[in-house]
């Protein structure tokens, strides 16, 4: 009976400890799953677009301007619009090609 007590006390106390590390980080500025690593090495959610800041890492999209957050940039849009700029302009490239190497039909 006493030795589950002192297991459970253990457990217990091994929980808690788990708990609050789990709030506190060691190296400022370091960023896991949408928060970050404060000055005061407390983990905090990190801030949406429009929000206050006073380092970049405070900020989802990484950008600190003027002490505001900045919008996040959406890189698979920025993407898709270039793939497609690309495209139709190797499709007009292919074109004045074919246009120039064609044989004129007299």
């Amino acid at each position: 009976m006493y030795m589950k007590k002192v297991v459970f006390a253990i457990i217990s106390i091994l929980i808690i400890l788990s708990l609050v590390s789990a709030e506190n980080c060691t190296q400022i500025g370091n960023r896991t799953a949408k928060m970050y690593c404060s000055s005061d090495y407390q983990l905090l959610p990190q801030k949406n677009a429009t929000e206050r800041c006073s380092t970049n890492y405070e900020c989802l999209a990484n950008d600190c301007v003027y002490s505001f957050c900045a919008k996040e940039k959406n890189t698979d849009a920025n993407s898709m619009a270039s793939w497609i700029f690309i495209l139709i302009g190797l499709i007009l490239i292919g074109l004045v090609i074919l246009v120039f190497l064609r044989k004129p039909t007299y």
